[in-house]
């Protein structure tokens, strides 16, 4: 059984080893993960700034996700799971939550790597589409949306 809650300063350590673990693939291709990653000081300001939470099973963090959000959209900055957890319908659960946080006629929104297809995938079989390619000195993102 799988929960999604509000994310504590007792959970970013584990949350930091999830991120470490989740982005080794984003280091092999482009030398480096997103900002912040391995960073629990980075990860606190996160906790501070933006709705993050958890995912369990059962009583253990398995993943996580942050996002901020305005009077147009919810823009999600974070999504990441533990790679023994992946492929289980996890992300799809947080995407069906996120649907549930805002009103109709908003959009979510993510960026996401021009590098990683498997993300690129993902997100379109859950109803986003590519808005824009966004390009910035440590490499390109494909910037999704999804109107609810």
């Amino acid at each position: 059984m799988y929960s999604i809650e509000k994310a504590s300063l007792n959970h970013i350590e584990r949350l930091v080893e999830i991120q470490i673990s989740a982005f080794s693939n984003d280091r092999k291709v482009c030398g480096a993960g997103p900002p912040g990653f391995d960073s629990t000081e980075y990860q606190i300001v996160c906790l501070e700034s933006y709705f993050y939470f958890v995912i369990k099973r059962s009583k253990e963090v398995v993943g996580g996700f942050y996002f901020s959000v305005d009077e147009e959209r919810l823009n999600l900055i974070r999504l990441f799971v533990e790679p023994s957890y992946q492929r289980q319908g996890l992300g799809k659960m947080v995407l069906d939550y996120l649907v549930r946080q805002v009103s109709h006629g908003m959009y979510i929104e993510l960026e996401t790597p021009t590098f990683n297809t498997d993300a690129h995938r993902f997100y379109e079989r859950n109803g986003f589409h590519k808005a824009e390619k966004v390009d910035y000195k440590s490499g390109s993102s494909f910037l999704y949306r999804m109107l609810v």
